[in-house]
Formats: structure tokens, C-alpha cells, sequence
């Protein structure tokens, strides 16, 4: 234990330099040859230097307030002989008249007859700088700076100036000529080094330190499976798997996540997420410098089909404007407008027919039926789909669209036809159809018959089976008349024929026989009428017909008209269909009877005879 020795030298060749011994007994105790010591301060020791040892070089230190700066019993020199410098003694007293800075006179070593022949006026700047490191930054985890950090560096010396302050960065080198001076680092893990020179080349110790800057926010990825939504306007239809991963260059301290307004979860892998609903999900990534970043995204997930309910149609009859009311709702979006869509199958489902697309969810739409084809196997499908593409439909009871009325032809009466009394003083009608339905097939019951008296349709029947239709028209006045076939089908259409006019005539024609008339006589000779009809007085017959005459006829019907005016005589019968009803009569010679008859279209007939014609011809 040399603790009152600085420096015990027992070896010889060795340099001593650079050294600062303070308050110690014995600065250096030098005891062998040949050794060097230069460039040391040796202050407040009892002894600055004591020596026993010979041939030593003892120059370019500083000696300073030491009870006894040197003690020297050997043969040792105190000064360089070359350059004729030689040691600072602080209790020098002699002069320096030539201002070289050696003193003019010697000083002595104790102990012998040694001297420092060139001893130095000004004490020798040995003393090296001194640097100071300091750093200025924002602290946050586990040492780590969390702002970029601006390195001071003050160096000052005791006894001159700075000549320039070497400095490294992470082992790159610089030089800079002031003694204070700073610079700012960003990030990564830093390693400071640095010493001043002073101007007499001095070089302080290096000083070092070391720091870490962290001024990034951690990168945050994360990706979910399926990576895009598979369903439409941004939806997941299906569970999400959601990874997650953080990276930084001081490493990951903390990585969580959490759901809408619910707590922070350390994430420890992927996990699935399942919630249906619209969801906002923050990622959260702290590094080890406490940097933190917060990410968040929107996950749309809908799984569920919307719900969709008929109410009408619910079987039954549909034609012309219907009105279709479902329900439709779906759990995630809440009004489902502009996805309803309705179609119409006419057969059952087979094939499938647009009537309204992306209609809003109003829960009614009128169906305008008319467009479409008349079935008895006709559904109806609404269709919803919800934002997300789920979708789903429901498909109505089976039910009759007919928008036709039954086509009716009426075969008799016809037009023009008239009716009169039969033998009985019937008139009966005979009302003959088709009625037909491409739906209903039979339309019984659905039949009603009606007839229009030129004032008003007045009802025959009505409900009537699908068949033929007689009836007694005997009571009906004597005019023209039409018949109405309608046939109404199970829907509610209804179809009608009107027959054409047709007539009811019980009175009979009116007729007489306008030459011969009664009382007169006619006289036709030679083919040719001599004279006028002569009347004639009381005889015993109702007409003398001399020769040939024409016979005439008047007649009239006033409701159907005459079918034909026949005229008998002698057991012959001659018909005459259109007017004039004349008959050029040649009668045999005897006494005839002549008889007119008309009949008119409705079956009706009235004659009119004259007995007793005498006959002449010559």
C-alpha cells in the first residue's frame, strides 16, 4: 500500500509523463537509473520528487507549493539539454532579464550539487483540458429519448485556450475548433465520444456516453381475412379473422386493440371476430421508448338475411290493380329501401317475371295486373336484400290472375228476326250462346240475360247456368227488342254479346182486296179494259167480272212486315213476296170465290175474301 506515494519507480529505461500527483508524501520516489519523467504536476506533496536513483532526465514539469519541491542525492539531470528547457519551480526567485523565459540564474536541487540550469518563468501548461458531455432531450421509457436530443459538448482549459475538440458519432470522427459547441442526433442508439487539445497540444481524456432516441411512432399493420368484404357496399358476410402486428426499432412494448367504446385487450395472436353491426375497432402499439400510435378502422359485418313475409295476395281472385303488402326486415340494415324487388311466376314457380326492381320497403306496391298474363297457377316472390348482399325472398299462396272477360256470342235471336204468337198465343224465344272463359271453365251461375225494350235493359235471369235460355214473350208489347248475354267469370270480369234487333209482333197484317171491289162490275174485252168498274145496284152477286182483270192487292204489317201475300181461287194458290200484290186473273166461266191472305214475318196472317164473283169470259 503506497498511499503516501504517488509514484515508487524500482525500474530503470521507463518514462514517467503526464502525470498529476497531489498531496502525497512522496510525489515520485525515484530510485533507479536511466528513466525520463517530464510533463508531470507534482503539487502540495511533502516531496515533489525524491531521488536516489542516477542518469535520470528530469524535465518540463511543474512543481507546485510542495514543501521541498526536489531532493536529489545522485546524479540525475533537470533539464533538457537539446532544447535547454527545463522545469517550473513556483518558488523560483530569479529574474528574467533576456524575457526568453529561462531564468537568468540556476535552480538548486536539494540533497546535492544538482541543478536545473534552465529553470522556466511561466508554469508549464501540463494540465490537460477538461470536456463536459451533457444531452437535452424529452425522456421517455427505459431510458429511451422520445425527441431528438441535442449533444452539448463544453471543453475549457485552466491555463490557455481550446485549440479544437475531437468528437465522434457512432466511431465516425469530427473536428470542430470551438471549445462549446453542440449538434443534434435523431434516432437510433447512440455513442458519443470526445477530448479537447488545448494550444500547447494537450489532449484531454476522452469522455463517453451513450443514449438512445426513439422519435417514430410504431407502424401498426393489420390485415383481415377475408382481405376484402365479400359482400357488397363494403360488408363482410362472414366472421372476420383480424391479425395484427407492430414494428419498431426500439422494439414493441405493448400491442392491443379494442372494440367500439369497450377496453383495451393485450392481442396475443389473431383472433375472429364475430359481431354483426357496424364496428369500429382501434389498434393500439406502444414501443419500448413509450412512443405510442393508435389506429382504427370500420368493420361492417352482416350475416343474417333479411326476413321477408307475404300478407297479400293470400289466394283468391286478383285483376286489374292490386295492391301486394309484405313485411320485410332485416336486423343490421334497418329500412332495407331500395333493395325490393317483386316478381310473378305464371306457372308455379317454373319461370319468374320482373314487376317492380329496387323499390324502397314501403310494405305495399300497386300492381298494375293488366300487363300480365292471365294464369290460375300465378305466385307472386318479393325479394330483399340487404346492404350487404344477404337476401332472401318469400313466395306468396298460390292464386288466379285474370284480367279477360268471357268472350259471349249470341247465335240466336238473330237480327231481324220476328216473333209472333204460336198456336196457342205463345211467343216463345229461344236464347242460344257460347259463352267461354280462359280461366273459368264452366262459368255456371255467372250467366245473366237480359232485354232492352228501347227504353231500358230489364232483367230476364240472372245466376244462370251456362246453357241455353227460353222464354214466354207472349205478354210483351208488340216493338223491337235486343237480348244481353253476360257472362261474369270467378274474378269478377264480365263479358256481354248483344244480339241484334229483333221483333215481337202479335197483331196480324192488315189486307183487303182493292180490285175487284165489291158492287161493281169490270169489263175487260179483247185483252184491254173498255170502261170504268160500274157500280151496279141490288143483285145476287158481290162482283161480275167480264174477261180478264188484274187482281190487286193492299196490304200492310205494321211491326214486322210482310213475308208474302197469297192469293187463292179455284183451288189454286198463287204467292206474291214484294209489292205491288197484283195477279192478272183469266177466271174460267162459273162463280168463283177469290181470297187474299198476308202474312207478316213474325208467323202472323189475316185474309179477306169476296164469295160470290160471276165470271164471264168470252
Amino acid at each position: 500500500n503506497f498511499s503516501s506515494v504517488g509514484i515508487i519507480l524500482n525500474a530503470s529505461f521507463c518514462m514517467i509523463e503526464g502525470c498529476n500527483i497531489y498531496e502525497k508524501e512522496y510525489g515520485i520516489k525515484l530510485n533507479k537509473t536511466n528513466n525520463t519523467i517530464t510533463r508531470c504536476n507534482l503539487i502540495n506533496n511533502t516531496y515533489g520528487i525524491y531521488s536516489h536513483g542516477k542518469f535520470n532526465s528530469i524535465y518540463m514539469n511543474n512543481f507546485i507549493e510542495n514543501s521541498l519541491n526536489a531532493f536529489d542525492d545522485g546524479n540525475n539531470t533537470w533539464y533538457d539539454e537539446i532544447n535547454e528547457q527545463g522545469n517550473y519551480w513556483y518558488d523560483y526567485n530569479g529574474t528574467d532579464a533576456d524575457t526568453n523565459g529561462i531564468g537568468d540564474i540556476p535552480y538548486n536541487i536539494s540533497g546535492g550539487e544538482n541543478k536545473d540550469l534552465y529553470p522556466l518563468m511561466d508554469l508549464i501548461d501540463l494540465f490537460i483540458p477538461y470536456v463536459q458531455i451533457s444531452i437535452n432531450g424529452t425522456f421517455g421509457n427505459n431510458s429511451w429519448f422520445v425527441s431528438n436530443v441535442t449533444v452539448f459538448i463544453n471543453s475549457y482549459d485552466n491555463e490557455t485556450e481550446i485549440s479544437y475538440v475531437n468528437y465522434s458519432i457512432d466511431e465516425i470522427w469530427y473536428t470542430n475548433e470551438n471549445s462549446s459547441f453542440n449538434f443534434t442526433i435523431s434516432d437510433g442508439i447512440h455513442n458519443i465520444k470526445c477530448y479537447s487539445v488545448d494550444e500547447y497540444g494537450n489532449a484531454g481524456r476522452i469522455k463517453e456516453i451513450d443514449f438512445k432516441v426513439d422519435t417514430i411512432l410504431p407502424s401498426i399493420t393489420y390485415l383481415f381475412n377475408p382481405s376484402l368484404p365479400n359482400g357488397k357496399n363494403g360488408w363482410y358476410t362472414t366472421n372476420v379473422e383480424i391479425f395484427l402486428y407492430a414494428e419498431d426499432e426500439s422494439g414493441i412494448d405493448e400491442l392491443t386493440y379494442k372494440i367500439d367504446e369497450g377496453g383495451w385487450e393485450d392481442y396475443t395472436g389473431f383472433f375472429s371476430f364475430t359481431s354483426e353491426n357496424i364496428h369500429k375497432i382501434y389498434f393500439r402499439a406502444r414501443d419500448m421508448a413509450g412512443n405510442e400510435k393508435t389506429e382504427n378502422t370500420t368493420l361492417k359485418i352482416d350475416k343474417t338475411p333479411p326476413l321477408v313475409e307475404i300478407n297479400k295476395p293470400d289466394e283468391g281472385f286478383i285483376k286489374l290493380q292490386y295492391e301486394i303488402e309484405w313485411n320485410a326486415n332485416d336486423a343490421i340494415d334497418s329500412n332495407l329501401d331500395g333493395n325490393i324487388s317483386i316478381f310473378y311466376s305464371p306457372d308455379n314457380g317454373i319461370t319468374w317475371n320482373g314487376i317492380a326492381t329496387g323499390i324502397n320497403n314501403t310494405g305495399s306496391y300497386i300492381w298494375d295486373t293488366a300487363e300480365f298474363a292471365d294464369s290460375d297457377e300465378t305466385l307472386i316472390k318479393v325479394f330483399a336484400e340487404d346492404d350487404a348482399g344477404n337476401n332472401n325472398s318469400a313466395i306468396s299462396q298460390p292464386f288466379i290472375l285474370d284480367n279477360t272477360p268471357p268472350s259471349v256470342t249470341i247465335n240466336q235471336p238473330v237480327a231481324g228476326k220476328a216473333y209472333g204468337k204460336d198456336e196457342y198465343g205463345n211467343i216463345v224465344i229461344e236464347v242460344e250462346w257460347e259463352a267461354y272463359d280462359n280461366i273459368d271453365e264452366d262459368l255456371n251461375g255467372n250467366i245473366k240475360i237480359e232485354y232492352y225494350d228501347g227504353s231500358s235493359w230489364n232483367i230476364l235471369e240472372e245466376n244462370y247456368l251456362n246453357t241455353e235460355y227460353v222464354f214466354n214473350a207472349k205478354e210483351w208489347d208488340d216493338g223491337t227488342y235486343k237480348i244481353r248475354v253476360s257472362a261474369e267469370d270467378d274474378t269478377g270480369n264480365v263479358g256481354s254479346a248483344i244480339s241484334g234487333n229483333f221483333t215481337i209482333d202479335k197483331q196480324p197484317p192488315s189486307i183487303y182486296i182493292s180490285r175487284p171491289l165489291k158492287g161493281y162490275i169490270y169489263i175487260n174485252l179483247f185483252g184491254r179494259g173498255i170502261i170504268p168498274p160500274i157500280p151496279v145496284g141490288i143483285i145476287p152477286y158481290d162482283v161480275i167480272i167480264i174477261g180478264k182483270i188484274n187482281v190487286e192487292i193492299t196490304a200492310s204489317d205494321a211491326h214486322s212486315g210482310l213475308q208474302r201475300v197469297e192469293i187463292k181461287t179455284m183451288n189454286l194458290t198463287y204467292p206474291i213476296y214484294s209489292p205491288p200484290y197484283v195477279w192478272e186473273w183469266n177466271p174460267s166461266l162459273g162463280v168463283h170465290t177469290l181470297t187474299a191472305v198476308a202474312y207478316d214475318n213474325a208467323g202472323n196472317s189475316k185474309s179477306y175474301e169476296i164469295e160470290k164473283i160471276l165470271c164471264l169470259n168470252v
